[in-house]
């Protein structure tokens, strides 16, 4: 699980929603904004009812989300606020790919440090 310090808060989720950089891919698309304190990262997943009518199956892919997030946060640059928008497409994907289209938005972004992370 990604660390409470990594985790978006919902003051701060209002203000990225509203002022943000969109970045698309298949099953996910990615919101980022820069942040006041340079020396921080803050990240959110959200997956929407429509996605999965099962919170279950909601939880698990937010969950999938973080772990992912927290095995690359070392290569990522601090000072943005990143919101990531869970398609259904998704739930036809294994993880593995899921995970690759994470990195894929990251790099789109230009906010991965590694021009190539081992997936």
């Amino acid at each position: 699980m990604l660390p409470k310090k990594n985790r978006l808060n919902k003051k701060l989720f209002d203000e990225t929603f509203r002022k943000s950089r969109t970045y698309h891919s298949d099953s996910l698309y990615l919101k980022l904004s820069e942040l006041e304190e340079k020396d921080d990262i803050k990240f959110a997943f959200v997956v929407p009812t429509k996605t999965s009518k099962k919170a279950a199956e909601r939880n698990k892919l937010r969950r999938q989300g973080y772990n992912t997030i927290n095995k690359y946060l070392d290569d990522i640059k601090k000072g943005y606020v990143v919101i990531f928008f869970i398609k259904k497409d998704i739930l036809e994907k294994k993880y593995k790919d899921f995970e690759k289209e994470i990195v894929l938005l990251l790099k789109k972004a230009n906010i991965l440090n590694k021009e190539n992370p081992t997936i």
